[in-house]
Parts: structure tokens; C-alpha cells; sequence
């Protein structure tokens, strides 16, 4: 399920860079090409992906161990190191 969700999340996100890319961004970047999808047709699958992912991320499940926790693992590194 995870897999899922965050292929669609990732999905969504690449539309709406597509559809709304960055000020910054080079004016190739901001040119439309040849086949490209319209920016209609950009909107409505991002905002599908989108829904799909808050449809389905309550029942996404990520277990870690306490030594892969993003906030833990420092703090516990630190108190092994100081014994």
C-alpha cells in the first residue's frame, strides 16, 4: 500500500511542477512541446493522484526500527557514545 500511495503522490507532484513550474525555472522549461498533455488535462490527473493519496494514506503503515527513526537514532547514537 505504501508503494501505491507514494507513487501516486510522486505522480501528483510531477504534474502540478508541470503545470506550475518554479519562477526560476529556464523559459524551455516553461515551453509547452509537441504532444505535451494540456495544462486541463495536467490539472485533472494531479488532483486524481492527490486524491487517491489521501484516500489511501490513513491505511499506509511505515514501521521502523528505533535505530532508522529520523529523530531517535541521533539521540540514541549520542547516548551510546557517551556510555
Amino acid at each position: 500500500m505504501i508503494d501505491y500511495t507514494l507513487g501516486h503522490f510522486l505522480r501528483g507532484v510531477v504534474q502540478f511542477t508541470a503545470r506550475h513550474p518554479p519562477p526560476d525555472s529556464s523559459p524551455e522549461a516553461r515551453r509547452a512541446s509537441e504532444g505535451e498533455a494540456s495544462d486541463e488535462e495536467i490539472d485533472a490527473g494531479a488532483e486524481k493522484d492527490f486524491l487517491l493519496v489521501l484516500e489511501h494514506a490513513p491505511k499506509v503503515e511505515v514501521r521502523l526500527r528505533p535505530s532508522q527513526h529520523p529523530i531517535i537514532s541521533p539521540y540514541s547514537c549520542i547516548r551510546r557514545a557517551m556510555g
